[in-house]
This record gives C-alpha cells, sequence and structure tokens, in this order.
C-alpha cells in the first residue's frame, strides 16, 4: 500500500515539472548581429515637358552599407514561427547622370537612417545543420543625414547648380529569405532584404519642398526600392 502511494506521489510531483519543459521548449529567443551591403533605387520621375526636374529626369542608383542587431522570439503556438524586430543602422547612396553632348553632370546623393523592422517568420529546417528562413513586415526608417554632390564638366559657370537634400521618415514595406548554418546555439545567417516604400513621389515636385527659381528646394532622401544583403551571426538564449 505504501509503494502504490508513492508511485502516485511521484506521477502527480513529475506532471508540473514535464508541462514546464515543454513550455520552455516552446519559447525561446535568439539574438543576433549582421552586417552586409545595401542596393538604393530611385525611379525616373514622371515630368511633364517644361517642368523643373534633376537631371534630366535622371533615375538613381547605388551602394551603401548596414549593419543590425535583432532579437527573435519564436514558438509563438505554431513551431516554425516567429517574431523578430530589431534596430538597424544604415547610409545609402546613389548616383544620377545627365549628358548632352560635351556636357556632362553627376549628382551623388547620400543619407543615413536608423530602422526599425518587425517581421512576421518561418523557418523551416531541411537537415540539422541548415535552416531556411522567410519573413515579412513592415519597417520605419528615420533619417538622420543627407547630402548630395555635385559634379559638372563643360557647364558654364552661370548653370552650375547644387541640390539641397532633406531627411525623411519613411514607412517600407520588406520581406526577407535566408539560410542558416546551424552549429547547436549559434547559427550563422545569410539574408536578402527587399524594401518597397509606395510612397515616394511621382514627380521631382512631389520628391521635394517646391521648386523656386527654377531650383528644386529640399530633395527628399527617400527610395522606391532598396535590397540588403547581410552575414551575421545568432545566438538562442
Amino acid at each position: 500500500m505504501c509503494g502504490v502511494l508513492v508511485l502516485c506521489l511521484m506521477c502527480v510531483g513529475s506532471v508540473p515539472l514535464q508541462a514546464q519543459e515543454s513550455s520552455q521548449e516552446g519559447w525561446g529567443g535568439r539574438l543576433g548581429f549582421n552586417v552586409g551591403f545595401n542596393y538604393s533605387f530611385l525611379g525616373q520621375p514622371a515630368d511633364q515637358p517644361g517642368d523643373v526636374t534633376v537631371l534630366a529626369g535622371s533615375a538613381f542608383s547605388g551602394v551603401g552599407f548596414a549593419a543590425s542587431a535583432t532579437y527573435e522570439v519564436v514558438g509563438l503556438g505554431v513551431p516554425w514561427l516567429g517574431l523578430e524586430s530589431g534596430l538597424a543602422y544604415a547610409s545609402s547612396s546613389a548616383t544620377g547622370f545627365e549628358i548632352q553632348g560635351d556636357r556632362q553632370r553627376e549628382i551623388l546623393i547620400e543619407a543615413t537612417s536608423i530602422r526599425l523592422p518587425l517581421y512576421a517568420k518561418g523557418r523551416w529546417s531541411p537537415t540539422q545543420t541548415l535552416g531556411l528562413s522567410f519573413g515579412l513586415g513592415p519597417e520605419v526608417a528615420f533619417g538622420l543625414s543627407s547630402a548630395s554632390t555635385v559634379r559638372e564638366r563643360n557647364i558654364p559657370q552661370e548653370e552650375a547648380q547644387a541640390l539641397r537634400t532633406t531627411s525623411v521618415t519613411a514607412l517600407l514595406l520588406t520581406a526577407m529569405v535566408g539560410a542558416e548554418l546551424d552549429a547547436g546555439p549559434v547559427s550563422f545567417p545569410l539574408r536578402v532584404h527587399a524594401s518597397f516604400n509606395p510612397f515616394v513621389g511621382d514627380t521631382t515636385a512631389d520628391r521635394s519642398a517646391g521648386v523656386e527659381g527654377g531650383q528644386v528646394l529640399d530633395y527628399r532622401m527617400e527610395f522606391n526600392f532598396e535590397m540588403l544583403f547581410t552575414i551575421g551571426v545568432a545566438y538562442s538564449l
């Protein structure tokens, strides 16, 4: 009789312990650090003949740098689903050209920003050491600084132009795909992010504070489309 009582107590005592272990396995966090380069693109404005424009309506594109820290919560009721946020610093640059005979004008635009992304993130592991991930969500870019550099060749002094710029805050829609090499609690992610800004103005006037005396005022430093390629390290907490 005593043996049966002891056995029952052992079974009852093991229930909360098993539930606790299951809960610990179901929830977790991952802290990551990533570095990489970005590609930024600003499309041609839909300016009409006679409108004041920049570089005769040139598009801008170029490469920059980015670094980020991320935190992911895993086990949100679905084993493969997680939620990831973070803090990123991005330095973006893009160049546009205008060539008319031997007259050439080139403008380099540059911007720095702090990014706050929030992804719903899925993960699938085809093997014990390889993980594939994908994510989608909003991203807020807070502009820190902006600048432009104008290079001109064979342009008369009276026709020389400068371009004033201004930093802006932008809301982006970002998608991410990646692969991760798992080594126990440490993993090494390789990712590609694609961000789209649907709120960029269609015309040069829409992309600036206006036009005065034939000059564009305070050109807004934001891009239609950006891609980010990163490599990093993550640790499961």
